[in-house]
């Protein structure tokens, strides 16, 4: 029954009650906001129907239903949810928990009088729980980033930009969480104020920027950003502190040590650089922890499923066991599984660039600005991925792939086009050895030795013998390894047996073309600017380094920069000079890096050699697995 209209109302029949049966008006609103198994439920009551000063009708609460597949179509269509007192749940919410996530439930909420009337007219609404989407706010600092501590806090502000109410929160440390509740289809204003403590002052310090799906914000200058929200949900906002690491190579410079410096805007401006004890075999980290945990970029030892899944970490200190330091890891693979032992990377964010005859590098674990990219983080579908993977053995031959574990036997002796088959017959996102991740490695081995000469910083590796070493000689020997002599030297860098000597590698993304241009490729995909769909073996759709110089077998002295790192190019310098490693180049060749057992200064992470077809095999020439497997 609905409310009659005040036309037939006389104050005689209201003072005798006659009007006590009339229904409530309908709930004034009803928002269901999702969250992680869970809603949170608002309702604002209808108000007392009132005529002439006469309340006809007083509001006792409001009953909530809900239903899957359907909205209620009663007050007693469904589960009930709640029947509240009015402004029970107005401003505090009424949580809804233990429901599944990706299904919607239906509401409806119908007003009841304080004499048992319901109103039949119910106010309906709609929520589909899912986990909470989380708003990163990466915080930098224009000086340096190792000044966020526990005397900064971040003043995190969302603004209704309709109705101007704001939702406030405070992040002390600089780090840390809160949560906003952002309703459906209003425009919003986010700022963020980083600010330093001191004595009871608020000092703003540097500027901020931030990156996700609700918001951006890019510009330091700038008070808020505006972004619309089509969906109603809590964010669940995270600031976090940044680590940007990073050196500058003066390339004039000769000096391997003496070109490379740490400037001031970085972590590391005062780390003492990375060096090997070879007396001992072990490293001295200097500045830059041991811990994985400190230093973001150092990759974990695993065992990679086919399908480019993690089975297991392995324990650094040991691989034959798995990361607990107890469990037995089979690295050799004995159940023919098809899982490899390799080195997982995380998502690394680089910015190269030169300026009047300086090399910088950078890189960061967020992506400071625009100018970052994480090129070894990308799948053949030039889909961004969480980590990529590198070889920890020389690659072996099982039913005709190309592995790696421990104890195998290496596969050498083979053509560049049977080792890509035996590599890719791991399934999705598995080949050789690429050249982004070869020269992101090499970035790293000098932004932590400080110096170009990475044999003398790391070790020579197995050089001047006759004979190569197989897999599984450093299991136990950490993520850094080497002893001093220059034959018959063991060598192990970020986890990873022999990265340069003993053996050649053969690597994608590199060859030269009929006339010995340098031409180079860094993802799979188009992501990199290339035309080219996955690596070839002629350079077709590939970008242009340079053209290859001075004497083929000599020393690398000249490299070019690209946004993926810097590719030799002229060979003009010495074994102490520049680079100090080998550069070989001639016309229509496929890249091999590292150096085999036959040579000794010529070799290191440098090293490159140009002057052999893809079909060539010899007894000293392999290769070794990478897996960038395909995003889900």
């Amino acid at each position: 029954m609905g409310l009659i209209s005040p036309t037939y109302l006389n104050t005689e029949d209201m003072k005798a009650g006659k009007y006590l049966g009339l229904t409530p008006k309908p709930c004034a609103s009803l928002r269901v906001i999702p969250g992680d198994q869970k809603v949170t439920i608002y309702v604002t009551d209808a108000s007392d129907t009132v005529i002439d000063n006469q309340k006809l009708v007083k509001v006792a609460g409001t009953k909530v239903m809900y239903k899957t597949g359907s909205v209620p179509a009663g007050p007693d269509d469904g589960t009930e949810v709640f029947t509240s007192t009015p402004g029970q749940y107005d401003t505090t919410g009424y949580e809804l928990t233990g429901l599944t996530n990706e299904t919607t439930y239906y509401f409806a909420a119908y007003t009841i009088s304080d004499h048992g009337m319901t109103c039949l007219e119910g106010v309906q609404a709609s929520a589909t729980p899912d986990e909470a989407e989380v708003c990163v706010v990466n915080v930098a600092t224009s000086d340096s980033l190792a000044s966020i501590a526990n005397d900064v806090v971040a003043r995190v502000t969302l603004t209704d930009a309709t109705l101007g109410t704001t939702q406030e929160a405070v992040i002390s440390g600089g780090v840390g969480s809160t949560n906003f509740t952002i309703p459906a289809g209003d425009s919003y204003h986010i700022s963020l104020k980083l600010q330093q403590v001191s004595g009871g002052v608020y000092t703003d310090i540097a500027y901020y920027q931030g990156t996700d799906d609700i918001h951006i914000v890019t510009d330091p200058t700038s008070a808020d950003y505006t972004a619309v929200v089509g969906n109603t949900r809590t964010v669940n906002m995270t600031v976090q502190q940044a680590h940007l690491y990073g050196y500058n190579l003066a390339k004039s410079n000769s000096s391997p040590s003496g070109r490379v410096t740490y400037p001031a805007d970085v972590n590391n401006e005062n780390f003492t650089p990375f060096s090997m004890n070879f007396s001992a075999g072990t490293p001295n980290y200097g500045g830059w922890s041991e811990s994985q945990d400190d230093i973001f970029f150092m990759p974990k030892p695993c065992m990679l499923n086919p399908d480019g899944t993690v089975e297991y970490y392995l324990s650094i200190s040991d691989y034959s066991k798995q990361e607990d330091g107890v469990t037995a890891a089979d690295i050799t693979d004995s159940a023919n599984t098809g899982k490899n032992a390799m080195m997982e990377w995380p998502k690394i964010w680089t910015k190269r660039w030169e300026e009047n005859g300086v090399y910088y590098f950078r890189c960061s674990d967020v992506q400071i600005d625009e100018d970052y990219d994480c090129i070894c983080n990308y799948d053949a579908n030039d889909h961004q991925i969480d980590h990529f993977y590198t070889a920890i053995y020389f690659g072996s031959n099982k039913s005709s792939k190309l592995r790696s574990v421990s104890g195998g036997t290496n596969m050498v002796s083979q053509t560049g086009t049977t080792e890509i088959s035996y590599a890719k017959a791991n399934g999705d996102g598995w080949d050789i050895e690429v050249l982004a991740d070869r020269l992101l490695i090499a970035d790293l081995l000098v932004l932590m030795g400080k110096s170009t000469d990475t044999q003398s910083v790391y070790g020579y590796g197995h050089a001047n013998s006759s004979s190569a070493y197989g897999q599984g000689t450093m299991n136990a020997r950490g993520l850094f390894y080497a002893t001093s002599a220059t034959a018959d030297c063991y060598l192990k860098v970020f986890g990873m047996e022999f990265y340069w000597s003993n053996l050649w590698r053969r690597c994608e993304g590199l060859v030269t073309d009929a006339n010995s241009k340098i031409l180079y490729k860094l993802t799979a995909g188009r992501h990199d600017g290339t035309t080219a769909d996955g690596y070839n073996t002629t350079g077709a759709g590939y970008k242009t380094a340079g053209t290859a110089a001075g004497t083929s077998g000599g020393y690398i002295n000249e490299c070019a920069v690209t946004d993926g790192g810097r590719i030799p190019v002229t060979a003009s310098g010495s074994s102490s000079t520049y680079e100090c490693d080998g550069l070989w180049f001639a016309a229509s060749c496929f890249a091999i890096v590292g150096g085999n057992w036959s040579y000794t200064l010529l070799e290191g992470a440098f090293y490159v050699c140009l002057s052999s077809a893809v079909s060539y095999s010899y007894t000293s020439i392999g290769a070794v697995l990478s897996c960038k497997p395909l995003a889900a």
